[in-house]
């Protein structure tokens, strides 16, 4: 007779290697949106460097002015674009931790219905042995006193 426990492993192993594979998108995705971050950081710092150093050295030249306001200008559609993609990856984040849990729980579920099952197994199996080594006892028993 085929186990419980023995046709659920598989279904088990199946969402424990779900469970990893979402684990893993969540740390990938957790690193992606540190690197955004820092990008994003590093644009600001320079963007807000350039303008204190360049504050009190702009000439009057109008060719100078206006090259410096395209500059700040790249720089802030940059910093903007850069804050959008930071938004992206906290939201795809949030969207595959929830998902991750979601598996994580169903293994746990899993995991202790094959518990069970096992437990359940032994306990049935134990009460065979025990039945049979009684019937054994019971029989010599018999044969003993006749």
């Amino acid at each position: 007779m085929d186990k419980r426990s023995d046709r659920m492993q598989p279904i088990k192993e199946l969402i424990d290697t779900r469970e990893k594979n979402m684990a893993r998108q969540v740390a990938e995705c957790r690193r992606t949106l540190t690197e955004r971050e820092t990008r994003l950081k590093e644009l600001t710092e320079y963007r807000d460097s350039y303008l204190e150093k360049n504050n009190s050295n702009v000439t009057s030249s109008p060719v100078h002015l206006q090259e410096y306001q395209v500059f700040i200008g790249k720089l802030n559609l940059a910093i903007t674009e850069q804050a959008r993609l930071v938004q992206t990856v906290q939201a795809d984040l949030e969207t595959l931790h929830a998902q991750w849990a979601d598996t994580k729980a169903r293994s746990n579920a899993v995991g202790k219905a094959v518990d069970r099952f096992r437990e359940t197994e032994r306990i049935q199996l134990n009460r065979k042995e025990q039945k049979e080594n009684d019937e054994i006892a019971t029989s010599r028993f018999k044969k003993l006193k006749e």
